[in-house]
């Protein structure tokens, strides 16, 4: 349950049962985890899940009518769109039971999702007694849960040599990219891995990774969206000129600008003393993106 106070009675935390969410893959229902790796960003998200609260119980600790009517809403914001929509609203009858079903439309979703179910009293009781959830709307459970969805990787990756390049010998990797923006993203732009560095380049190429790995692949993944965003931003007008050709060069920028906008972060910094701030806004959007290491 969401920690708030509410100016009315509400059930007791406990009373009720919300079960795992569960999301179907391969035909499979299997629990949501925290982050979905390799995201298809062209795949719809289905998810359900149980819920389970005595009805008799809820309205006694309420001090709602047995008859007052209740229902469950879900809904989701997705920090790499901005978007945030009811995904289902449903009565909830007196068996205390019920099964959430929904589908995240692809294109919708990305980035960090936090989807929130509440339990609300349907209808206004223009008669409730002091101290009791009069107005439609009022919530009386609240339960909030976040997934990340990567889908990293996002660029073709080549592992090479760095000394035998133009590149700096020390580096660990570097990201080819391009300014014609009505190419194919997927054409122009190469992540290059140094071979030297043996345990990036076998966090990026494993399948299975340890601790140690994850978090090698979070920074990597924090360094390439923080990059991809100022890319974005330094061509913002260009980019908002006109619309792009699906999956080209400008397309796949022109969706960062948002992430940015959101977070009042406009236009790369005019001098070197807003550096500093510039690059740590630029992160705090990759952050809330979702992308790289999460706050525990």
């Amino acid at each position: 349950m969401l920690n708030d106070v509410r100016p009315y009675l509400v059930p007791t935390s406990g009373a009720e049962v919300w079960d795992r969410w569960r999301v179907l893959q391969d035909g499979a229902w299997n629990v949501l985890p925290a982050r979905i790796d390799d995201w298809d960003t062209d795949s719809d998200l289905r998810l359900r899940r149980q819920v389970s609260i005595p009805h008799g119980r809820l309205v006694a600790e309420a001090g709602l009518p047995n008859d007052a009517p209740l229902s469950v809403t879900t809904s989701w914001t997705s920090s790499a769109t901005g978007m945030t929509e009811r995904a289902a609203r449903a009565t909830f009858g007196s068996s205390g039971e019920m099964l959430i079903d929904i589908v995240l439309p692809a294109g919708r979703i990305g980035g960090a999702l936090t989807i929130v179910t509440t339990l609300t009293l349907a209808v206004d009781l223009p008669h409730a007694t002091p101290g009791v959830a009069s107005q439609a709307g009022s919530v009386l459970f609240a339960d909030e849960h976040s997934v990340s969805l990567q889908s990293m990787p996002m660029f073709p990756v080549a592992v090479t040599d760095f000394a035998a390049t133009r590149f700096d010998a020390d580096s660990s990797w570097r990201l080819q990219t391009s300014t014609s923006l009505d190419l194919p993203f997927l054409g122009d732009f190469l992540l290059l891995l140094n071979s030297r560095d043996i345990e990036l380049v076998t966090a990026v190429t494993k399948g299975v990774r340890d601790r140690r790995q994850e978090l090698l692949m979070d920074q990597l993944e924090e360094d390439l969206a923080a990059l991809m965003l100022e890319l974005a931003l330094e061509m913002k007008e260009e980019l908002m000129s006109q619309e792009w050709p699906d999956d080209s060069v400008g397309d796949v920028l022109g969706r960062l600008l948002p992430q940015a906008s959101a977070r009042g972060l406009r236009q790369p910094p005019t001098g070197p003393e807003a550096l500093a701030a510039y690059r740590a806004d630029v992160r705090g959007v990759v952050r809330a993106a979702g992308r790289g290491r999460a706050f525990s």
